[in-house]
């Protein structure tokens, strides 16, 4: 390769470089760093002792009471992610290269997004994948410490689709996941709810408008005031918005340090290049190859700290 030949693929590697991280650092962040409890990890699979019976006072009668604390251990495996773009270099010696920057645009905008692919894949398969309880993430009687006979047990599963009966419900549910000690674990402080499109709009009217129409006995439909407005925050996830998939719905508790999902990060994404002339798509193909590539992965966390609704039966 001639010298001008060399700088040409080096000023364009170090300008499209440039792009793809601005992009990344610059574009919207996923709602999964705001939903997640965000964890930095340093192994393959990192291992994680969750904590499943909870820290509470209790009056002190003459001599100090001693209870430990409970754990279990989860894993979440760290995975690679990547995509890439093919440049002819021809393009490049050329100096025809003003298609190809909007694609390393593109290319970091979608390093920026992917958490939320991954958080909505791990939140559908949450109705029947497993957890640290042997059960469901979502399901019905789960215990707290598994194998502790004693150790009450939680729900945090419906079928219900969403209205404001069925909101009520899941307010409900959550309020009466009681911890290990059969205390209640006083959630809801500050609650999130999660949904397809298909709902967007059922739940901004349940959520932020200040009346809502009901059937008032003897009256008719009328305008009532809506006792849920304000009461939760709404995210819509478009990655829901499938024909298996745009039914459920989520309500999370974000008050506590811990959530119920986590969004670890082993290797920030980066910007990689093959563009050398003795490297292998140059050499045999004639095209430079630039990579985004990141590893991490989302996974569960505490289980007590989300209702999932499958959506299949009828609104309540």
């Amino acid at each position: 390769m001639n010298i001008q030949s060399q700088a040409a693929m080096t000023r364009v590697r170090e300008n499209w470089q440039v792009r793809f991280l601005k992009a990344f650092t610059e574009g919207p962040a996923p709602v999964a760093e705001t939903l997640c409890q965000r964890e930095t990890s340093r192994k393959a699979v990192e291992i994680y002792k969750l904590l499943v019976k909870f820290p509470g006072f209790k009056k002190f009668a003459g001599q100090l009471e001693k209870e430990g604390m409970a754990w279990a251990e989860h894993s979440i495996p760290n995975e690679e992610w990547h995509d890439s773009v093919e440049v002819p270099r021809a393009d490049i010696e050329r100096d025809d290269i003003g298609q190809y920057g909007n694609m390393f645009e593109l290319l970091g905008q979608a390093a920026r997004r992917h958490p939320d692919e991954l958080l909505a894949a791990v939140m559908v398969s949450a109705f029947s994948t497993n957890d640290y309880t042997g059960l469901a993430f979502f399901a019905a009687d789960k215990p707290h410490i598994p194998g502790v006979v004693e150790a009450s047990k939680f729900t945090n599963l419906m079928t219900e689709k969403p209205s404001a009966g069925s909101l009520e419900k899941a307010y409900q549910t959550m309020a009466n996941i009681k911890d290990a000690n059969g205390k209640p674990m006083s959630l809801g402080g500050k609650k999130v709810v999660v949904c397809s499109d298909t709902y967007g709009s059922t739940f901004r009217k349940l959520l932020k408008a200040e009346t809502i129409s009901e059937v008032v006995t003897g009256e008719g439909v009328a305008a009532v005031a809506n006792i849920y407005s304000g009461t939760a925050d709404l995210i819509v996830l478009p990655h829901l918005n499938t024909a298996a998939d745009k039914h459920k719905w989520f309500l999370l508790d974000q008050s506590w340090p811990l959530r119920a999902f986590v969004l670890q990060t082993e290797v920030k994404p980066r910007f990689i290049a093959q563009d050398g002339e003795k490297d292998e798509a140059p050499f045999n193909r004639k095209v430079n190859v630039y990579q985004g590539y990141y590893r991490g992965n989302v996974g569960f966390g505490l289980p007590q700290l989300a209702v999932g609704s499958t959506g299949a039966d009828a609104a309540l």
